[in-house]
């Protein structure tokens, strides 16, 4: 079987089935020389000395291996001598393939018998030193052996040469595994005798596969702590490589690496501790990775450092910086300036590469924790504006998105200025803006937009500042932005707008209050929100979606009152206002319904409006209620308006105007068709209760009787006692006359009157 290995016919993988077949095959016979050897039976330097004269050298060899681990395990003479011995008969075989399989299987028959700390070869056996020097000689030549695959080989096909290359790459790379696995090895002899020779022989064989393959071992196999002390050689060593050799697979394992062992030594989770000249490095470290990734982007092109792989490497270097220095924000700016230098250079960030700058950004807001940070940042801005329409629209959703679960507070003109800039693609139309909506939307064009929107106001809603001045300098500046998107979009941005100016006005006039002097007044404010002249944000609102303004101009109304602009009459003006979008988009009976509920519940929160003009915009509502088509409507409503009268502040002719409204109620109840009479005067018995609860004059135990009665009427007329409508009304009149009947039977006097 020996003599099949021979043979140069067989690609390296089948090369390599019979390999496994003849080493399975070698164990035993290994186990049966020693036995020999450990019985006396054989002497074991004569079996070295047979097994030479065998007839063809690669079985010979392999024979001698097997002898050489058996005279090494039986201590009858220096390991270092065997090994010695052993390293200069492999030289024999220069075939790559053939000569790679020797040397293999020296390697793997005597990793576990070299000279090593405390173990049983050390001393007179040698030592580490030894075993490193075997180790490095074995690897050198096969790196040699490797290399020459490449350039002897037979094979046409590049690929194909390639690829039984790389079926290949683990033989060598294991001569890296068993020196890391040697206990002997410090850092101080990795740093001085170790990694010099590994690298200077990996640069030596000027080959892309070769170099990025056992830069990649280096770094996965070696401590931590010994790639920190020598980080400056390895990073020169990778700026040293042949171009086509993938940097970022050595770069980012070794950032990672490098990031990871910082945090578990300051959190403790590792024994290890730091001294002070790893402190040291560590501070130097993120200036050396910055300075050779600038130097691979100068002397490579962009075929062997290609746009993804130096952005995953700006990615990795990112996650280090972050890791290493949480606090040195300064470095991550760093990292996107390196970036925004590298794309600058090749004109755009094709779709691979924004996809990882998409997540390094999203990355950095994370672990910052602070929106305001990143937007200080020198490079962010430009860095994005780098990026492709979609994906600069796409950032700004995240980062809006990021920043609000955050709940951090944007609070200056510059940063208010970049982020307008990075969420400019979905504020206006910019430059690059595809003409087609659906070349933006892909889905469904008209959710996506308003959606956007949303996201629009949330950025809206991340400015504050406890400088109240200030904050209206932001927000003027911000209804600047939004006037340039045009009126399908501030038909959703100046909702928030003008919620924000509402809530300032507000904060304004509590600071007025407290003695403070805000430096900006309520009535400007309020001024910006309604002019008059259509200039105001609510009007131009109400020109694009009426019925959404009129809503916001209660809201107004209301703040106004609160913040007692009366003397301009800002207040019933905004109530005017409001009242003129009912009368001419309140259509449907259903809208009309919705917005006079919505005025009268309004007014009636009102606090401050002097006596006669809230009479006028009451009795105004009172008249919308009784011009509704249906008189069950008119009747509700008109029975909602009496809250409007019954206020303390109110005067007693006021007062009067709210029975006056439950007489009309009544009177509009009285001629609706029977089968609807019950519901209403159910609903009208309710409020009499609570009027005569509040001891309305007008709310007489004769009064409230006479409405008791009409609803036993009412029941007694109605022919279908089975629908819904009826079963509805009958628990309400039901739970009314309960409520009532508690308060008699509690001992009130004044509600034993009321015959239920």
């Amino acid at each position: 079987m020996l003599a099949e290995l021979r043979t140069s016919m067989l690609t390296p993988q089948y090369y390599y089935e019979l390999y496994m077949r003849v080493f399975n095959e070698m164990q035993p016979l290994e186990a049966f020389f020693y036995e020999e050897v450990r019985s006396g039976r054989q002497q074991v330097e004569n079996l070295y000395a047979t097994v030479q004269h065998a007839g063809n050298i690669v079985p010979r060899l392999m024979l001698l291996i097997t002898i050489g681990s058996v005279y090494i395990k039986s201590q009858a003479a220096p390991a270092k001598d065997i090994l010695q011995d052993l390293i200069e008969m492999v030289k024999g075989v220069q075939h790559p393939t053939r000569g790679l399989f020797v040397r293999h299987y020296l390697s793997t028959l005597l990793k576990n018998k070299l000279p090593d700390v405390d173990n049983e070869y050390e001393g007179t056996g040698g030592t580490v030193i030894d075993s490193a020097t075997f180790v490095l000689r074995n690897f050198r030549e096969m790196a040699w052996l490797w290399y020459r695959m490449e350039t002897k080989s037979n094979v046409r096909d590049k690929r194909q040469r390639d690829r039984e290359r790389s079926d290949l790459r683990l033989l060598i790379g294991f001569n890296l595994v068993r020196l890391s696995q040697l206990d002997g090895i410090d850092k101080a002899m990795y740093q001085d005798r170790i990694l010099p020779v590994v690298l200077q022989i990996i640069l030596d064989f000027k080959e892309p596969i070769q170099q990025q393959y056992l830069l990649e071992v280096v770094v996965q196999v070696f401590p931590d702590e010994f790639h920190l002390a020598t980080l400056k050689s390895l990073l020169e060593a990778v700026t040293g490589v042949v171009s086509g050799v993938n940097v970022q697979s050595v770069l980012g394992p070794l950032m990672e690496r490098l990031g990871n062992y910082v945090v578990s030594v300051r959190e403790g989770t590792t024994e290890a501790t730091l001294t002070k000249k790893e402190e040291k490095m560590i501070t130097k470290m993120f200036a050396l990775f910055q300075e050779k990734i600038s130097e691979l982007v100068n002397q490579h092109s962009q075929q062997s450092f290609p746009p993804v792989a130096f952005m995953e490497t700006a990615f990795a270097l990112m996650k280090l910086t972050l890791r290493a220095y949480p606090d040195a924000h300064d470095r991550v700016d760093g990292v996107l300036g390196l970036v925004h230098q590298y794309f600058s250079q090749t004109g755009s960030v094709d779709d691979a590469s924004a996809k990882v700058l998409r997540k390094a950004l999203d990355f950095a807001i994370a672990e910052i924790g602070d929106i305001n940070t990143v937007l200080d940042f020198e490079n962010y801005v430009s860095v994005i504006g780098l990026l492709s329409f979609a994906r600069r629209r796409e950032v700004g959703k995240g980062l809006v998105e990021k920043a609000a679960t955050l709940g951090v507070k944007i609070d200056t003109a510059e940063r208010v200025g970049k982020l307008f800039e990075i969420i400019s693609p979905m504020v206006k139309d910019v430059d690059d803006t595809p003409a087609n909506k659906e070349d933006i939307y892909t889905i469904d064009v008209e959710e996506e937009f308003i959606e956007e929107q949303h996201v629009v106001c949330k950025a809206l809603h991340l400015v504050d500042s406890p400088d109240l001045k200030e904050l209206n300098r932001l927000y003027s500046a911000m209804r600047r932005e939004l006037g340039k998107g045009g009126p399908e979009r501030m038909r959703y941005t100046l909702k928030a707008m003008s919620s924000l100016y509402i809530r300032l006005a507000l904060r304004v006039k509590k600071a007025e209050v407290n003695g403070e002097t805000p430096g900006v007044s309520v009535a400007k404010l309020f001024n910006y929100l309604y002019t008059g002249d259509g200039g105001g944000i609510l009007e131009h609102l109400a020109s694009q979606v009426p019925v959404e303004a009129f809503h916001m101009f209660l809201t107004a109304a209301n703040a106004a009152d609160t913040c007692d602009q009366h003397e301009l009459e800002t207040c019933y003006n905004l109530y005017a206002s409001a009242f003129q979008l009912y009368e001419e988009n309140g259509g449907s009976t259903k809208l009309q319904l919705q917005m006079l509920n919505a005025m009268i519940s309004s007014l009636s929160a009102l606090r401050t409006m002097p006596e006669d003009r809230y009479d006028t915009l009451a009795s105004k509502l009172c008249q919308y209620s009784s011009k509704l088509v249906h008189k069950p409507d008119q009747s509700r409503m008109v029975m909602l308006c009496s809250h409007m009268f019954w206020k303390k502040a109110l005067s007693e002719d006021l007062h009067k105007k709210a029975s006056e409204c439950l007489s009309r109620a009544l009177k509009l109840a009285d001629n609706v068709p029977a089968g609807l009479q019950f519901g209403l005067f159910a609903e009208i018995l309710n409020h009499y209760a609570y009027y005569y609860n509040a001891q309305m004059p007008q709310a007489t135990p004769k009064t409230v009787n006479a409405v008791v009665a009409m609803n036993r009427d009412a029941i007694e007329s109605t022919e279908d006692k089975t629908s819904e409508t009826f079963k509805t009304a009958k628990r309400f009149y039901s739970n009314t006359r309960a409520a009532i009947s508690q308060r008699a039977a509690a001992g009130d006097e004044r509600w034993g009157l009321i015959e239920v």
